[in-house]
């Protein structure tokens, strides 16, 4: 990002419209909401994670001594930030996931070297409570490539942890080829990790999701099955923490429809999700899984085929999707759907629309706890049904276990552009959920890191 002159002198200073102490306006309700800005920001998504009333957001940014990533703290519910923190040097695919009071994080870093470009991917964690990072940890091997082949490490990082377990897992290989997918494992909540482990050889890349237990860690991932068809299969490993060996991934689907997928552990419960919806359940930790599961009337939902990108959480014995659906059964405009599988249901239930018809709806998220579900995706204008701008948060709430969901609350984030960013990173607890994006300003790699918290009640 080439960050203007007037930008390069601050870019380690407080921003004005916010300080240690000074309350945001987000604490007045809906309606009346006014997003913060943490930082500025190198073209990439800022992550956000939290525990209590601690959150944490981490970016990226590019000042005049290299790539950085920065993160700020709250530890009022996002309602005052600490200062912005340089963690360590980083250049791309930052991803989080917090946990038993620590938000972890993975990047890639990419350095210029003498023999090419010098390519790795780091971790560090951030504790929720101090506010304190840990130093960074290179988790992957250290791959040194032409300027041409940049990209070695595909489908960046991901990061998931239980306990005192850490998984990190990446892909290496040049694009369009065979990759390979590692994961490496700490048993110390991240102090030390194991050499990488290689899970498994997928043609093409793979769309790979992750979950840990505090015993033990999980892997699905979707590889291509036929380049001309552009159809995937489905698979899945678990990961002995004790042993360190490869494990051995099973099949879960040759029907070569599968993508997307998507992992939940609880205790000894793992649940797989690909699109379609379709629902694998295991109670014995993925040794065995039970026959999937779809909805009912499946041969009647034509529709059915259009669903993609499932997010599932469990609580108690029960599981909860929440997911995408596009194409000419749904209508023009594409749209975010839940479903719910109760405890000894032979099938999922029919898919319920959570979003507005007139906009196009996506990167859904879902939160459970135990009186509540909270479903969260956005919203951009849908230029075949409306020439309206913005982008939107959408917040519905179920207390029911989702059988019925409240009323849509709606923010803008952004009036004055349409879909030129994403909503980045979603956190909730029970009673707000966190927003963290970037916004363009007027040169296209001019971003600032935007937070917003949006009270439930």
């Amino acid at each position: 990002m080439n960050v203007p002159a007037l930008l390069l002198v601050a870019f380690l200073l407080i921003p004005p419209c916010i300080s240690p102490g000074q309350p945001n306006a987000n604490t007045k309700g809906p309606g009346a909401l006014e997003s913060v800005t943490l930082g500025e920001a190198s073209p990439g998504e800022p992550v956000i994670g939290g525990d209590g009333k601690n959150l944490a957001v981490a970016w990226l940014d590019q000042p005049p001594n290299g790539d950085w990533v920065f993160y700020r703290h709250s530890s009022d519910d996002g309602r005052t930030f600490g200062p912005p923190q340089r963690m360590a040097h980083g250049s791309g695919g930052l991803r989080a996931f917090s946990a038993d009071g620590f938000m972890h994080v993975c990047w890639e870093n990419v350095a210029g070297t003498e023999l090419g470009l010098d390519e790795r991917i780091f971790y560090a964690n951030i504790d929720l409570n101090s506010g304190r990072a840990a130093s960074p940890l290179q988790v992957s091997h250290e791959l040194i490539h032409e300027p041409d082949r940049r990209g070695m490490l595909l489908n960046e990082c991901s990061v998931s942890s239980s306990g005192d377990l850490v998984l990190v897992a990446w892909q290496e290989g040049p694009a369009y080829t065979i990759h390979r997918l590692f994961g490496t494992v700490s048993v110390d909540r991240g102090k030390t990790f194991s050499i990488p482990i290689e899970i498994a050889t997928v043609p093409g890349g793979a769309f790979t999701t992750i979950a840990t237990s505090p015993s033990a860690a999980y892997v699905a991932w979707s590889s291509e099955a036929d380049s001309s068809s552009r159809t995937s299969n489905l698979f899945f490993a678990a990961l002995d923490p004790a042993s360190k060996r490869p494990p051995e991934p099973e099949l879960l689907s040759g029907t070569g429809s599968e993508c997307c997928p998507d992992v939940e552990v609880s205790a000894n419960k793992v649940l797989v999700a690909s699109g379609g919806v379709t629902i694998r359940r295991s109670d014995d930790g993925g040794r065995t899984f039970q026959s999937p599961l779809t909805f009912e009337k499946a041969t009647d939902s034509a529709y059915s085929h259009s669903f993609m990108w499932p997010k599932t959480v469990l609580l108690g014995s029960d599981s909860y999707s929440i997911f995408e659906g596009i194409g000419q059964d749904i209508g023009p405009c594409q749209q975010v759907y839940f479903s719910r599988v109760e405890d000894g249901a032979a099938s999922l239930s029919q898919p319920l629309k959570l979003s507005t018809d007139t906009r196009y709806a996506s990167r859904p998220h879902l939160f459970a706890f135990p009186r509540k579900l909270v479903a969260v995706w956005e919203e951009t204008s849908c230029h075949l049904t409306s020439a309206e701008t913005g982008v939107y948060v959408l917040i519905r709430v179920s207390e029911d276990r989702g059988r019925t969901f409240g009323g849509a609350i709606e923010v803008p984030v952004n009036a004055k552009d349409d879909g030129a960013f994403g909503l980045s990173s979603v956190f909730a607890d029970s009673e707000a959920v966190f927003c963290a994006w970037q916004e363009p300003q007027v040169e296209f790699d001019e971003k600032l890191v935007r937070f917003l918290r949006i009270p439930l009640k």
